[in-house]
């Protein structure tokens, strides 16, 4: 394979197709042995539940090859709707700490207290969401943070963690999916700062974005 058919959208489609097929088969096996052991054996139950946390991470890596392609050919759908901010914050944050978490570390979220409707589209945005988070806790020293902050248009989220800005820099090999994540965020044409931790994402409501869109 040349150079340039590495980069291909349908060769890299179909790299991402294989990768989650026999990954998806893998897991199913994983979870029919876990069913079989039952929870009786404790280095069992924990062996089963780091094969499936790993399984899990090649399917992240594969979901992250799949989405480059898309960003890079511009065939992502991207369609915006309704989203409460605050419920696809709080799954983002759950679903990074399922593949990233550590023991060591604490994850502090903060929300907003009325429930925030912004207008982005569903899937890219938790997708995004949980890059960036779970980069934040691969990095962290003791603390993350996840601020979620209604202001008079729309919604602020504050991502940082306690990371000094060369270790940050440290991790530049394995910030992939983060920059992925911030990809995404500006294809949805949301304000993204930061090429680092701390991250600062500004997402108009449903209605100032509506307007917008007239």
């Amino acid at each position: 394979m040349s150079g340039s058919d590495a980069r291909d959208p349908e060769v890299i489609a179909s790299i991402a197709h294989d990768q989650r097929g026999g990954v998806s088969v893998a897991l199913g096996a994983v979870d029919q042995l876990a069913m079989a052991l039952g929870d009786d054996d404790a280095k069992a139950v924990r062996l089963v539940g780091m094969a499936r946390r790993g399984l899990r991470r090649v399917l992240r890596a594969t979901e992250r090859l799949s989405r480059d392609g898309e960003l890079s050919a511009q065939t992502a759908r991207l369609a915006p709707t309704d989203v409460d901010v605050r419920s696809a914050v709080a799954e983002a944050v759950e679903a990074a700490k399922e593949l990233d978490a550590r023991a060591d570390v604490e994850i502090q979220v903060r929300g907003t207290d009325s429930r925030a409707v912004v207008f982005v589209n569903p899937d890219w945005f938790m997708f995004a969401m949980q890059e960036i988070v779970g980069h934040a806790i691969r990095t962290a020293i003791k603390t993350v943070s996840v601020a979620v902050t209604a202001t008079g248009q729309g919604v602020r989220i504050e991502i940082s963690n306690d990371a000094q800005p060369e270790s940050l820099r440290d991790h530049a090999s394995g910030m992939f999916g983060f920059h992925l994540g911030t990809r995404a965020l500006q294809a949805m044409n949301l304000m993204v700062h930061s090429r680092n931790l701390p991250v600062v994402l500004l997402v108009p409501d449903a209605r100032e974005a509506t307007a917008d869109c007239r």
